[in-house]
């Protein structure tokens, strides 16, 4: 093998390393555009799912109690007899549970677990019960039965709100733990990679060193005994040894002070 360098020719030599240089550079810089791609994609689809999740449960939930107050407000004006103020309330009781509706809608478009899932399933089921019951609250509000209204809030609306905010909550906890378990994730591919990467340098680097060090000692070598022969002459010795089994240009000017 080594023989086989030192026959190329020197101009080739260099050529080779060369090539060879930027092989290994490549392959460090794709596998530095792979990680990062990967990295950034696995945050991106951390984003898309955790962080938006988040904001869709935080927005459901701040709407969802707005409505219940709103809902509390209009019970206690509804003995009033000013229509405009109950269909105020009773229109934003409708745009909170517009707010609510988008969100859980929202929420439900990212990539659920199967523990996410139960838990949307049986906010369903709460959420069914609950409009049900609201509904029920806003006809006696405006038929002016305050007190009906508001002993079905206490009694009947108050449990079923508690399994929502629980449900909220669950899914919120699920997502911080997913994020959580995501930043490990990606910590840990990054540190696969920064030693992987490393690795590779080193053995980069060694390549490099070894094949400077071929092509230096290839020219040097002959170069040398070259002088020790040129010295040699000048003083008029003949008797100079410049023996080479190299074929290239150096290799062929050793064969020429052989004659």
């Amino acid at each position: 093998m080594k023989k086989w360098f030192y026959n190329l020719k020197i101009s080739s030599r260099i050529m080779l390393g060369i090539t060879i240089m930027i092989i290994i550079a490549t392959i460090i810089g794709i596998m530095g555009i792979f990680s990062m791609q990967n990295i950034n994609a696995t945050y991106t689809l951390m984003y898309h799912n955790e962080m938006v999740s988040l904001e869709s449960i935080e927005k459901a939930a701040v709407n969802f109690q707005r409505g219940r107050k709103t809902l509390d407000s209009l019970v206690l004006n509804s003995l009033n007899d000013d229509k405009e103020k109950v269909e105020y309330f009773l229109q934003r009781v409708t745009y909170y549970n517009t707010v609510v509706n988008e969100n859980c809608e929202k929420y439900r478009q990212t990539d659920l677990t199967s523990d996410e899932q139960v838990v949307l399933d049986n906010l369903d089921i709460s959420f069914k019960v609950y409009r049900e019951l609201e509904n029920r609250v806003k006809e006696l509000a405006t038929k002016k039965q305050a007190d009906e209204a508001q002993t079905l809030i206490e009694n009947n609306m108050r449990e079923v709100a508690l399994n929502i905010d629980t449900a909220f909550d669950k899914l919120y906890a699920l997502n911080i733990e997913m994020g959580n378990e995501c930043v490990k994730q990606n910590t840990a591919t990054t540190n696969i990679f920064t030693i992987s990467l490393s690795i590779f340098i080193l053995i980069g680097v060694g390549a490099a060193l070894r094949i400077g060090f071929l092509i230096s000692r290839s020219i040097s070598n002959p170069v040398n005994k070259m002088m020790v022969a040129a010295d040699k002459l000048a003083v008029g010795d003949i008797n100079v040894d410049v023996q080479s089994d190299s074929t290239d240009e150096i290799g062929l000017l050793m064969h020429s002070f052989e004659k």
